[in-house]
């Protein structure tokens, strides 16, 4: 039977007999879920609206009429700032990121590794427990984030980025370990 699913990751070989993974990882990694991001928004949006008022109001007393230049300005800044935030997170934190298997080596984030100075390949999990509040409601927010690192020359290197997804991460490790059969 074929699965009906597919790999969180994508394989293809090269001209030289290697293969590159890719792969989707984050950038911030595990202090991006948090729920640090949903606080500052909520924070600029609370700050841009009571900008808005403060500049509403006197108008509004001292010429009996709201000014509209003047909160039209600030509630387009405080859209503008939403906006870059919120593409921020969606096209910059997120990102495809390739690792590079080739018979000698690996090549990733522009580094080469020499396969004959690793002595292992390992998952680094990161965990992160947070909570924000936001008037009377208390959100409390766990994430992890998993890393493939290999011990090589005395230290422990990494090989990817975040991996919010452990079983991807461990699914990786395996196809490393078997592309140059280890266990």
């Amino acid at each position: 039977m074929k699965s009906s699913f597919r790999k969180a990751y994508e394989k293809s070989p090269t001209s030289d007999g290697g293969v590159i993974l890719r792969y989707k990882c984050r950038r911030l990694g595990v202090h991006e879920n948090s729920g640090c991001f949903p606080a500052t928004l909520f924070v600029f949006g609370i700050a841009f609206f009571l900008m808005a008022i403060v500049v509403q109001v006197p108008s509004m007393v001292m010429h009996g009429r709201s000014g509209p230049t003047e909160t039209g300005a600030i509630l387009t800044m405080g859209f503008s700032v939403f906006a870059a935030l919120f593409f921020v997170k969606k096209f910059y934190m997120n990102n495809m990121s390739e690792l590079i298997l080739v018979p000698d080596g690996l090549r990733f984030r522009g580094k080469n590794l020499a396969i004959r100075d690793v002595s292992q390949f390992g998952l680094e999990t990161q965990t992160m427990s947070s909570s924000a509040v936001a008037g009377p409601v208390v959100r409390s927010s766990y994430s992890e984030s998993t890393y493939i690192y290999a011990d090589a020359l005395g230290q422990r290197i990494r090989l990817t980025g975040h991996i919010t997804d452990e079983a991807l991460a461990i699914s990786l490790k395996d196809e490393i370990n078997k592309y140059y059969q280890r266990s």
